[in-house]
């Protein structure tokens, strides 16, 4: 072979080797490894949470994999019962912490559920979603993954959590409920902004139809510290939200405006599920 020829082949390759390094590196939201934890970290990602937070390596850890052939119909179960949820909400914060957009009421009305006649007051409400490749629900159905999974958080008087899960799928149109919230993302765009509402949102249209039946298991926080004991509802049936209303969570940063870059966007901010355990239906 040519010497010459083979002194560009080699020159060849270390170019080609130089760029996909770059663009591996490129990839990386470098911001994720300062923070305590993140989704996409190389430090401190979900597979690293159990060593940062001792408590994420426990035996009852969410989400899971909802397998309905192993679902446990449970006659004794009390079916869901939402207090208020359908007076409007007129005050809310909305803030993007870096890891989702969450929800908190503040205008004073006690929302809440009752979890087998115990009462719980809704805290805040939170999203999980994917990327315009895949979709980014936290639980799986029959190991199917839907698009988005909202968390409507609630705790007792004796600090115990209760979460419901709603699924939710892409259509076209859009979700008239989704509304108010939709509108106001644009204004908390990067990790640490905060808005108000500005118009009323329904919790009660968010969800389905009928939404008091549900697969129940105990499981934890989905984020560290991942505390255990959380009594989790996942409702079997879903909602959905418009192609376009979905584009604009996939618009938001994980991090502040300054360090903003097209490799630190708020997506696929997911934990990978565990193995199915014991679980129930209502009827």
């Amino acid at each position: 072979m040519n010497v010459s020829f083979l002194r560009i082949r080699i020159l060849m390759w270390f170019v080609t080797l130089f760029a996909v390094t770059e663009i591996i590196v490129a990839q990386f939201c470098e911001k994720d490894n300062e923070e305590a934890w993140s989704y996409h970290g190389s430090t401190n990602g979900p597979n690293e949470w159990k060593n940062l937070f001792p408590v994420c390596g426990g035996l009852q850890q969410s989400p899971v994999r909802i397998e309905t052939d192993l679902v446990r119909r449970d006659r004794k179960l009390l079916q869901l019962d939402f207090k208020n949820y359908e007076i409007s909400v007129d005050l809310a914060e909305i803030i993007n912490n870096g890891h989702t957009v969450t929800i908190t009421p503040r205008d004073g009305v006690r929302r809440g559920i009752f979890v087998d006649g115990v009462p719980f007051t809704l805290e805040q409400i939170h999203f999980h979603w994917g990327s315009v490749e895949r979709p980014g629900a936290e639980h799986t159905i029959n190991h199917i993954r839907y698009p988005m999974e909202v968390h409507f958080v609630h705790r007792n008087i004796g600090n115990k959590t209760a979460v419901v899960g709603l699924l939710v799928e892409v259509q076209n149109g859009y979700n008239e409920a989704f509304i108010p919230i939709i509108q106001v993302l644009p204004e908390v765009k990067y990790k640490g902004e905060s808005t108000y509402l500005q118009s009323r949102l329904t919790l009660s249209e968010m969800l389905p139809e009928n939404p008091a039946s549900f697969y129940r298991y105990i499981g934890s926080l989905t984020t560290p510290p991942c505390d255990e004991g959380v009594i989790w509802s996942i409702l079997r049936k879903t909602t959905y939200v418009g192609r376009h209303q979905l584009d604009y969570f996939l618009r938001l940063y994980s991090v502040a405006k300054k360090d903003r870059s097209r490799w630190c966007l708020l997506a696929e901010n997911y934990r990978p599920t565990f193995t199915p355990r014991k679980m129930s239906a209502s009827q």
